[in-house]
C-alpha cells in the first residue's frame, strides 16, 4: 500500500470506484472521497505499516486491515510532518480483481502527529 502511494505519488488508484467513507489523521468531520479526487501530491513518504493485523470479513471479497504507521510526510503546498504515528483501520473490498478501499479511519498516537490536511478541497 505505502510502495504504491510512493510510486503513484496519491492514493486515487486505491480508492473504491463506489468511493471511500474515511476519517483522517489531521481530525475534522467524515469525508467521502471519489475515486478521481483530487489530492495534493506527495513529495517525500516514509511512512510504514507496523503490527498489521488482517481481518476477513468476507474471505476473498471484503477484509479489513488494523496497523500503526509511523515515519514522516510531505504533500507539495502542505507543512511537513515529521513525526507521523497513527493507529489506521482501512476496509478493502475487491473490486474487478484488485483491492480497492471502501473506508479508513487514522486517528494519531499520543506522543505523533497527524497529517495536515483535513479536506479534499485546495
Amino acid at each position: 500500500m505505502y510502495e504504491m502511494v510512493n510510486n503513484n505519488k496519491h492514493w486515487t488508484p486505491m480508492i473504491s470506484s463506489k468511493g471511500s467513507h474515511e476519517f483522517w489523521s489531521s481530525g475534522g468531520f467524515l469525508n467521502f472521497v471519489k475515486k478521481d479526487a483530487n489530492f495534493n501530491e506527495i513529495e517525500n513518504n516514509t511512512i510504514r505499516p507496523k503490527h498489521i493485523k488482517i481481518v476477513p470479513v468476507e474471505p476473498g471479497k471484503v477484509a479489513v486491515a488494523m496497523f500503526y504507521a509511523e515515519g514522516s510526510e510531505k504533500q507539495v503546498g502542505r507543512p511537513a510532518v515529521d513525526h507521523y504515528m497513527t493507529r489506521a483501520t482501512v476496509v478493502f473490498a475487491k473490486e474487478e480483481g484488485s483491492w480497492k478501499i471502501r473506508a479508513m479511519h487514522w486517528s494519531p498516537m499520543s506522543g505523533g502527529q497527524g497529517t495536515s490536511g483535513v479536506s479534499t478541497e485546495k
